[in-house]
């Protein structure tokens, strides 16, 4: 087992695999940030639902920029350009 405090979730497949990886540790009671900019998707509407479904779980969803600045953005902050609006 990783000894880790918290799990960056990034990757292609944002409403397959990375929908079922970050689901998976949210369910062992681990820490996971999904960065919305960092991930593909093939279905813009499941995305769209699945970065919903992570939010709700509490998996904070912030920025690849509020990562990179170490804003430690929740979904929904000013510094996330992506909380309650549609994919680009």
């Amino acid at each position: 087992e990783i000894q880790a405090g918290s799990f960056i979730a990034i990757g292609c497949g944002l409403e397959e695999s990375v929908r079922s990886l970050a689901l998976s540790l949210l369910t062992r009671r681990r820490s996971v940030w999904l960065v919305v900019d960092a991930c593909g998707f093939w279905n813009r509407q499941a995305a769209e639902l699945s970065i919903k479904q992570l939010a709700a779980k509490g998996a904070p969803a912030p920025s690849d920029r509020a990562v990179r600045h170490g804003a430690g953005a929740q979904v929904g902050d000013s510094t996330d350009r992506r909380a309650g609006r549609s994919l680009p």
